[in-house]
């Protein structure tokens, strides 16, 4: 017999429970829009519905943004910045390894064109005092 769909997630949850008395506040669930939306109770771990840990954030000049990505897999799309602001996709694959290890190292990778933006422009702000 296989264990719960969520089981592994469950695992993940209980740790943050032993952590802190909100856990569900590092968490959230696939709303109806196909948008993940934060919790404000213990997920009730329903098998047609979706739940993930929030992604890691950062705070830069106020903003709270995600951070960047210090890993991708092969066959992940994944989005650097330029120094204009500029957002350009990667798939990642042998062809772009090069380029998406520099990006990792330089912290100008991210999961969706949104955060790689979202990043330039609280930079911007921080060493110019320029809001976008």
């Amino acid at each position: 017999m296989a264990g719960h769909k969520h089981a592994a997630l469950m695992a993940e949850y209980a740790k943050d429970a032993a952590e802190t008395e909100t856990p569900w506040d590092r968490w959230e669930c696939l709303g109806a829009l196909a948008r993940w939306e934060r919790m404000f109770h213990s997920p009730g771990w329903h098998t047609n519905e979706q739940y993930r840990r929030k992604p890691p954030t950062l705070t830069i000049a106020g903003r709270e943004i995600a951070a960047p990505l210090r890993s991708a897999m092969e066959g992940q799309t994944v989005y650097a910045t330029d120094s204009t602001g500029g957002v350009a996709p990667f798939r990642f694959s042998e062809e772009h390894i090069n380029g998406i290890k520099d990006a990792l190292v330089k912290g100008r990778l991210f999961a969706t064109p949104q955060a790689a933006k979202a990043a330039y422009d609280a930079i911007t702000e921080l060493f110019t005092g320029e809001t976008k």
